[in-house]
């Protein structure tokens, strides 16, 4: 008998933590997968890589859960806001959603 295949599951959506100096942007998750799920994140719809400004943490935790983050520095407030999303990629699907802040 086989494991059911489902696109990943955001069992927490994204949010947001603002460092108290304005100055950096955590945005946090977690999904479940079948198997290990692809991960991409686009702000204001460019894909964005580890390195920079961007530090990008995904991980596995217990049986088929993920734990994933994108820490943001150098981030200012702005008259705009920006839009984060996060996309995540199995063999059986996708799934993303995003989130928007006035830092960026």
């Amino acid at each position: 008998m086989s494991a059911v295949r489902k696109s990943p599951n955001m069992t927490q959506k994204p949010t947001t933590k603002e460092a108290a100096d304005g100055k950096s942007l955590l945005i946090e998750l977690r999904a479940t997968s079948h198997s290990e799920p692809q991960i991409a994140w686009l702000v204001n719809g460019a894909q964005v890589q580890d390195g920079g400004r961007y530090k990008l943490v995904f991980k596995k935790e217990q049986g088929d859960a993920y734990y994933a983050s994108l820490n943001v520095s150098d981030t200012q407030k702005g008259a705009t806001a920006t839009k984060y999303e996060v996309k995540l990629r199995n063999d059986a699907g996708e799934s993303s959603a995003w989130i928007q802040s006035f830092l960026g």
